[in-house]
């Protein structure tokens, strides 16, 4: 299951350039057999954009969020 979750106080990119980043990286998650990543775009003066994708622990289908930690 990919399930995509965001968080922004502003806007810092556009709503179909989201939906196309959304597309591409549900896509590479699904080829590389990545369960679940997050993105965070940051930009002078502005709240970052975090979106969260699939899960942080497919045994237990924990899904991926804001808080998640991963190990690099």
């Amino acid at each position: 299951m990919l399930a995509c979750t965001y968080a922004q106080a502003q806007t810092i990119v556009s709503d179909s350039l989201l939906k196309q980043a959304d597309r591409e990286i549900t896509t590479l998650m699904q080829k590389g057999n990545i369960p679940g990543l997050s993105l965070v775009i940051v930009q002078a003066g502005q709240e970052p954009l975090i979106k969260t994708y699939g899960e942080a622990s497919p045994e237990l289908g924990l899904p991926v969020t804001d808080s998640t930690i991963f190990e690099l």
